[in-house]
């Protein structure tokens, strides 16, 4: 990545964040396509295809729209023209030594950041808000969700001027909200409202980010594989006005499980659960349970076929599935698309 910066000739638009990165890249591309047209924008970085190849194509009335994983920005030392950090949650604690490097890492995305670049963070983010203090003199600093560029009364506003309803876009959950006010924030006056309302209006999400599978005897299903940690199920639950059944399953990241117990205690109507992860939040649902806390019935069902099944053996007309791992899919799959398209499939062929 840090090869491709050096040599790229582009306006480049980085995004990283603990949740919300792909769902926030997309927007940001499909939001400067609608202005500049699709020739003039080139996405990758830890989403989609390698852009150092592509290098040459580029020239400096483009825009290059990258996703940043922690582990790509390790070691970075260059820095984008505009860069988005969606929140600082705890996340790939398997990994880093710490939250501590974990925080760090995000934060080189704009460390060596020059004045007039811009630098855009989540209000109602704690790390974010405490991370401010590290942005170099000179550097553009923007909030959203809550100041600067935010949704009030059922209406986005930038810097108060009116956008777009909320109303508008067609994806579900408050975190979208989140992941729309920080696009618009980031791109400011380079794309005007009504491009941004009518693709609003238009977004589908991205795959495997509460995607809507179909309904099967009354029965919705979701496919949310991408949910990988706690804090990202709590997200995808509270997206739905009522009770759902939820499946948790997968591979341990190390990171608290408070968030998805919370969640699971308010918005889950059962819980299955599978994996290596099985016992891990089974026992901690059971636990919570013994403490007075009115947690859903949850089912210890391995392997994730039968687990998909069983869920959708106790699911009733009217009731909604949801596939939210809340854990990698690294004991059972290459990686969390592949088990979202191994959960699609199973719905599918169900009879």
């Amino acid at each position: 990545m840090e090869l491709f910066f050096d040599h790229c000739p582009a306006k480049i638009v980085a995004i990283t964040g603990a949740d919300g990165k792909a769902t926030s890249t997309t927007l940001a591309s499909l939001f400067l396509a609608a202005e500049y047209g699709e020739n003039h924008v080139y996405v990758g970085g830890n989403i989609g295809q390698p852009l150092l190849p592509r290098v040459k194509e580029m020239t400096e009335n483009d825009f290059a729209v990258v996703e940043l994983s922690s582990f790509q920005l390790m070691t970075m030392k260059k820095a984008p023209d505009i860069a988005i950090i969606t929140n600082i949650t705890p996340n790939h604690l398997n990994w880093h030594t710490g939250m501590d490097e974990y925080t760090r890492a995000k934060e080189d995305v704009f460390l060596n950041m020059k004045p007039g670049q811009r630098i855009v963070l989540n209000s109602r983010d704690k790390v974010s808000r405490e991370i401010v203090g590290d942005v170099p003199e000179g550097v553009e600093t923007l909030f959203f969700a809550g100041k600067g560029t935010c949704a009030r009364k059922g209406i986005i506003y930038r810097e108060g001027k009116e956008i777009m309803p909320v109303s508008d876009i067609f994806i579900r959950g408050r975190h979208n909200v989140e992941n729309y006010e920080g696009v618009i924030a980031a791109l400011g006056d380079m794309v005007s409202a009504d491009k941004i309302a009518k693709i609003a209006r238009e977004f589908k999400g991205v795959e495997h980010r509460i995607e809507y599978v179909r309904t099967h005897k009354g029965v919705e299903y979701y496919n949310s594989s991408i949910d990988s940690t706690p804090t990202r199920t709590a997200a995808c639950l509270r997206s739905f006005s009522k009770k759902v059944i939820v499946i948790c399953c997968g591979r341990d990241k190390h990171l608290p499980l408070d968030p998805l117990l919370d969640a699971l205690e308010k918005k889950a109507k059962a819980v299955v659960v599978s994996g290596e992860a099985m016992d891990l939040i089974g026992d901690a649902v059971e636990k919570a349970r013994a403490e007075g806390r009115k947690m859903p019935p949850c089912a210890k069902i391995p392997g994730f076929r039968t687990a998909v099944e069983f869920a959708a053996l106790i699911a009733k007309e009217g009731d909604t599935v949801v596939l939210s791992p809340a854990c990698t899919s690294f004991d059972a799959f290459r990686n969390f698309e592949e088990r979202g398209k191994r959960f699609k499939k199973i719905i599918m062929e169900l009879e």
